[in-house]
């Protein structure tokens, strides 16, 4: 399985770490905490239909 950080996610979706935290994205975004050292990763899958899904709304809100 591929992942992403919680740092590169919050760099391509251009929010800060902090919001990706927040209640409103941890509904949205699923994310793994390991047990072991608490380090947060995201299926790359995942983060790359949310982002997919994003541009496709903004497609069809102004270009259609």
């Amino acid at each position: 399985m591929e992942t992403y950080t919680r740092k590169q996610v919050a760099e391509m979706l251009k929010v800060t770490q902090a919001y990706l935290a927040s209640k409103k994205m941890r509904d949205v975004l699923p994310f793994y905490k390991d047990p072991t050292n608490g380090f947060i990763t995201y299926e790359k899958k995942i983060v790359d239909d949310y982002i997919e899904a994003k541009i496709e709304a903004v497609k069809a809100r102004y270009f259609s």
